[in-house]
């Protein structure tokens, strides 16, 4: 999920994060079909829950964010 987090502050779409991070061996979606997609709707939860971490082990004292 901090993947997601990392990828989405870069620009990428929730598509991207979608069919690259989510479900990398999936056929991409397209239009009214994505819309509707439980992929979506899942990626749409992992990127809230992602959110909800605020850094996750990224917050912890002492941790060096430049390894």
């Amino acid at each position: 999920m901090l993947a997601m987090l990392d990828a989405r502050e870069a620009g990428a779409t929730i598509r991207e994060l979608a069919f690259t991070l989510v479900y990398p061996n999936s056929r991409l979606l397209r239009g009214a079909e994505w819309k509707a997609s439980g992929e979506k709707r899942h990626v749409l939860r992992l990127l809230r829950s992602a959110l909800k971490l605020r850094g996750g082990y990224r917050t912890f004292p002492g941790f060096d964010c430049s390894i």
